[in-house]
């Protein structure tokens, strides 16, 4: 077999590093500096970073809320009520008109959906603050989520989630969590089922809407040339207005211990997928710097499982390991792309260098030029104003240490630092095992 690299790896290893818009290009570094907070009196959390080199400014209005806390009959109300917001207002009455207005200067308008946060983006030239604070506030405000549009959309995700079936490396994405965090809210589908989005009603998105967008659950985070008492000026003339509502304060839900599992999943045609996970720290956890120095350590084309899988043996097509953590959750887990009759040795070759991540620290001397590399890294994706927009604004939502202290964090991890975690939350001869493969 000639490995070859998998093609929604490598997008989504050229999209990590990609800038928010064409507009949004790099212009100062990413500064250790805290940004100004400022809640309104209708409880609008509105953080204002200030980068006077900047030729952009990037805004991004978050709600606290995301996947997890959709109902169970209607899984995907998240995402859907976040696409709703771009279909067209009272006074930019579809998508195209919205999208026009902020291409008319050069800027760009998004949205995104996880498991536990929906973002609403805008980035215009700093010039043009007025259009990114009045296209912030028309889209919160004024969606008209009328019928039609949610008509369309409901066809468009159910079609997307047909379509999603062909794709093994997408499955595995979506069974994963499932493996991992049965009955844990973060396990929820983030666009939902076939039959909970042919189930959803507008009037369920709209409650949905009444519920999660009003200013008390919402942060407005603001960064560029634009300096913090304008922006919070700004904020109070165009969101002041918005209903207060109630924040969205979850409770702690703890993860079911599980013995080790293997589920498996037809999906595909060719290429098997296949993940083999294990519970990892949380956003919050003391570990969680360690944990990701661990995974950066190991992920990537100069990554142990890569090497080993694909540029040493030719068993996989694509490999490595990555590690997501959530506010009361975390998994860290390893993942491969082989044709079917590859799996039984492609897991054994994994188990191995599991035994051999536990069993050794890394030499000492390798641990500083390794925060060092994955510090750099960082500074780079950190670079655009949207990228710094969306970091203040998970630090207030998420509750994670700011940049500045996660920094001094990895820069304390030692060699006996990997070594413990991994032999905290590694299990050579457990974990979790997800494999999706074509129908025998």
């Amino acid at each position: 077999m000639t490995p070859r690299v998998d093609r929604r790896t490598f997008l989504a290893a050229l999209g990590a590093t990609a800038a928010a818009s064409m507009l949004d290009v790099p212009t100062v570094a990413a500064a250790d500096v805290a940004p100004t907070r400022v809640t309104l009196p209708n409880g609008l959390v509105v953080l204002a970073l200030e980068r006077r080199g900047a030729d952009t400014l990037a805004l991004q209005l978050t709600a606290r809320v995301g996947s997890r806390d959709d109902p169970q009959d209607s899984l995907g109300a998240s995402a859907l009520t976040s696409r709703l917001f771009l279909q067209g207002t009272t006074r930019r009455p579809s998508e195209p008109d919205l999208q026009r207005a902020a291409a008319a200067v050069g800027g760009s308008v998004s949205r995104n959906t996880s498991g536990e946060t929906c973002t609403l983006s805008v980035v215009v030239p700093a010039k043009d603050a007025d259009l990114g604070f009045d296209l912030v506030s028309d889209i919160v405000q004024n969606a008209r989520f009328d019928a039609d549009a949610v008509a369309r959309l409901r066809t468009l995700t159910a079609q997307d989630l047909q379509q999603r079936q062909a794709d093994p490396s997408i499955i595995v994405g979506d069974a994963f969590p499932l493996a991992m965090l049965p009955g844990h809210p973060l396990a929820n589908p983030v666009i939902g089922t076939l039959a909970s989005i042919q189930a959803t009603t507008r009037e369920a998105l709209l409650a949905q809407r009444a519920r999660y967008w009003q200013a008390s659950n919402l942060v407005l985070s603001v960064v560029g040339r634009i300096a913090a008492a304008e922006v919070v000026d700004r904020a109070r003339a165009t969101l002041g207005a918005l209903p207060a509502g109630t924040r969205n304060d979850r409770p702690v839900v703890p993860v079911r211990t599980q013995p080790p599992t293997t589920v498996r999943v037809v999906g595909g045609q060719q290429q098997l997928q296949f993940r083999v996970g294990f519970p990892a720290p949380t956003v919050r956890d003391p570990d969680r710097a360690p944990m990701t120095l661990l995974s950066f350590m190991h992920a990537g084309p100069s990554g142990t499982f890569f090497r080993e899988l694909r540029t040493n043996r030719g068993l996989a097509y694509s490999a490595g390991c990555a590690y997501s953590a959530f506010t009361d959750a975390g998994y860290w887990y390893v993942f491969a792309g082989v044709d079917p009759d590859k799996l039984s040795t492609a897991l054994g070759v994994v188990r191995d260098q599991l035994r051999s991540i536990t069993a050794r620290a890394p030499d000492a001397a390798y641990v500083p030029r390794l925060v060092r590399s994955y510090l750099g890294g960082q500074q780079v994706l950190l670079e655009t104003n949207a990228a710094q927009a969306a970091r203040i604004a998970n630090e207030d939502v998420l509750g994670s240490a700011s940049n500045e202290e996660f920094t001094r964090q990895l820069r304390a991890v030692t060699a006996a630092d990997l070594q413990r975690v991994a032999q905290r939350y590694i299990d050579p001869d457990g974990g979790i095992v997800v494999v999706v493969a074509p129908k025998a």
